[in-house]
């Protein structure tokens, strides 16, 4: 080992061992010299606290992906920050899956009765609950494939004629509601389902054969409803799932038989439209292109393509002005975030990423899971442990601050970045369900890093 080499081992070591060690500087936190009492007769260690207020903007994604959305949302919702809201949901229909054994065939002599879709809601996102609203039911009219990502822009061909056109009250007592589709419609089915004896949800006949369900709202709807689209235990219930129920008897036989199906098929989406006119977000045309909202808010909603970016060029220009840096500790804190009262709608967002932006504004999707070092910020220990590289999480605390989950913090991102060891790029707040309309509002003050770190003089 050269001298050099020597020097950068001992430099390495050191700038570790003090990232390690970083909790015992740490228990007093004054804004300028921490914790030089330690050792007031070594002037080379300093540790030091820097706060940022970063940068931030707000950007349009062009579109999103609302593969497997955690419910299916279908209606309208006029929202006073992010504008007219339209979704629809599109499904294929499937069975259970968690069951032991698969459903009794259809017999080979069955007669048509009907077929009945009992739509379990699981939530009402709006307001004027107490009006009659409508929506309508139509057929999928072409094949939804696994392999295809689908995205908010996605229009599923549908059949013209309606499978069954719809009038209902949101009632937060009465979530079950039971809906008589098409005859025609449920005579092909259930042909289909007697010549293709499916098993499981993975038979190609879901696929190839009966496309799915798509679920239209009118535009005149005021509120936008999300459908319990998931099997909830070992047996199919319309009582607990939402279920389409094929009535049938046998030819020359008076008792009723069934067959069921779920909307938990292999393949389901959302299709978000978005008007932003006469909002604070009009003026958001361009995808990709940065917008500042004249109130000093900044505005994330996933499934309509709203996101935040943030500058982090303050943080680079400062630790290269900064001689020997090293870090302690550091972390991002967002918050506190805006409190909606707008009724029932949805609330803040859960928990979200923070993810590289190139320099078009765009993420590199596809490598967020096979590279996450290089495209995200990642729980600490995922930086030094090659067995755990989890991208970070940030929840709020209950304040609605939010901060890293489980206490990992942003230390070791931050000094790869100083050692320029990952790549220097502005970051996105990224949520983890595109297929939410969840939203997240803050102030643009309310976007800071907090660092302590030492210098070698």
């Amino acid at each position: 080992m050269n001298w050099r080499d020597r020097k950068n081992y001992f430099f390495e070591a050191r700038k570790w061992a003090l990232i390690i060690l970083s909790p015992f500087f740490l228990m007093c936190e004054e804004p300028n010299e921490i914790g030089a009492e330690l050792n007031p007769n070594d002037e080379n260690l300093k540790v030091l606290y820097k706060e940022f207020t970063l940068p931030s903007s707000v950007i349009l994604s062009d579109s999103v992906a609302t593969n497997d959305p955690s419910q299916l949302l279908f209606g309208v919702y006029n929202d006073p920050e992010f504008g007219r809201i339209k979704v629809s949901g599109y499904a294929q229909l499937g069975l259970n899956d968690n069951a032991e054994r698969p459903p009794s065939p259809i017999f080979p002599d069955a007669v048509f009765d009907s077929v009945v879709l009992h739509m379990h809601y699981q939530d009402f996102f709006g307001e004027n609950f107490q009006e009659a609203q409508r929506f309508k039911i139509h057929e999928i009219s072409d094949t939804l494939f696994t392999n295809v990502t689908y995205k908010s822009t996605t229009r599923a061909p549908i059949n013209f004629f309606e499978l069954a056109d719809v009038e209902f009250r949101a009632s937060p007592d009465d979530t079950l509601q039971v809906i008589r589709l098409s005859d025609n419609w449920g005579e092909d089915v259930m042909e289909l389902v007697r010549d293709n004896q499916p098993a499981t949800k993975f038979d190609p006949v879901f696929q190839n054969d009966i496309h799915g369900l798509a679920f239209v709202p009118e535009d005149d709807m005021d509120y936008i409803v999300g459908v319990d689209a998931t099997v909830n235990g070992d047996t199919l219930s319309p009582d607990d799932d939402s279920t389409i129920r094929l009535h049938y008897h046998r030819r020359n036989q008076d008792q009723p038989l069934f067959f069921d199906m779920s909307l938990e098929g292999r393949v389901k989406y959302l299709r978000v439209e978005n008007d932003r006119s006469g909002t604070v977000l009009s003026e958001i045309s361009e995808p990709f292109t940065e917008f500042i909202p004249f109130n000093n808010k900044r505005y994330v909603q996933p499934a309509t393509g709203i996101y935040t970016k943030i500058d982090m060029s303050p943080v680079y220009d400062f630790i290269d002005s900064v001689n020997g840096f090293i870090v302690n500790h550091a972390t991002f804190e967002f918050g506190p975030v805006e409190q909606l009262n707008r009724g029932d709608f949805i609330g803040p967002l859960t928990e979200f990423s923070l993810v590289f932006l190139n320099d078009d504004n765009k993420i590199n999707g596809g490598r967020l899971t096979t590279d996450p070092l290089n495209t995200s910020v990642i729980i600490d220990r995922g930086y030094i442990s090659s067995g755990n590289t989890r991208t970070e999480l940030f929840e709020s605390n209950g304040d609605g601050v939010y901060q890293p989950q489980d206490g990992n913090q942003a230390t070791n991102y931050l000094q790869l970045i100083g050692d320029e060891s990952i790549p220097r790029t502005d970051l996105v707040i990224y949520p983890l369900d595109f297929s939410t309309l969840n939203q997240l509002i803050l102030d643009a003050n309310d976007i800071k890093l907090k660092v302590f770190y030492t210098t070698l003089q």
